[in-house]
């Protein structure tokens, strides 16, 4: 039983971390903080995981036997609260808007052979930055390459990727769909211009 409720708490346990930090729950809060995460939640501009990954963590830590506050200074039941309204808020505002993009979780290795669609004449640090989102080392390379796949609210998906030195430059877009339609997409979508 008890590795049972470790796995279950590791499960949930970072995402209710993330939810917490900066919310001061000494004292029940307010209905305007409750909205403002869940807005920051949908927005996805300060939480980099689906709105339903988060929604899913603090349904089962409510569920759980388990106290919830991260830290001494939190209060147990402010705590418990806040995250039973902040469920609540997110059940309000359904249908949850569709990101204009979102990280796919695919392996470098499905992409790496994809056509070349376009660059980008930034950074990877940049475009990571304008992204809200980090580029990740492919399992079992070692040769410097950094990627990022991305699913467009179109339908498109796109590979990122850049090599060192992560100074120069240079992020190539990689995509197996339509090229034009998919670099206009990606631009409007994200903000960033693209070079051929």
């Amino acid at each position: 039983m008890i590795a049972a409720i470790t796995e279950s708490n590791r499960d949930w346990r970072g995402y209710l971390n993330q939810i917490l930090y900066g919310v001061d729950l000494r004292a029940p809060v307010g209905d305007d903080v409750v909205e403002r995460v869940a807005t920051a939640m949908l927005d996805r501009l300060v939480f980099a995981d689906p709105p339903e990954v988060y929604y899913h963590a603090m349904t089962t830590a409510l569920d759980s036997n388990e106290l919830l506050s991260s830290d001494e200074d939190q209060d147990e039941v402010a705590t418990r609260d806040f995250l039973f309204r902040l469920v609540g808020a997110l059940d309000e505002r359904r249908p949850w808007p569709v990101p204009p993009f979102d990280r796919m979780d695919n392996p470098w290795n499905e992409f790496r052979d994809a056509p070349l669609i376009g660059r980008i004449a930034q950074r990877k640090r940049t475009v990571e930055n304008r992204l809200r989102k980090e580029f990740r080392v492919p399992v079992g390379d070692d040769n410097g390459t950094r990627f990022l796949i991305l699913r467009l609210a179109s339908g498109h998906i796109v590979a990122l990727s850049a090599s060192k030195p992560f100074v120069s430059p240079n992020v190539e877009i990689r995509s197996f769909d339509n090229p034009n339609d998919t670099l206009r997409n990606f631009e409007g979508l994200t903000g960033i211009e693209v070079s051929s």
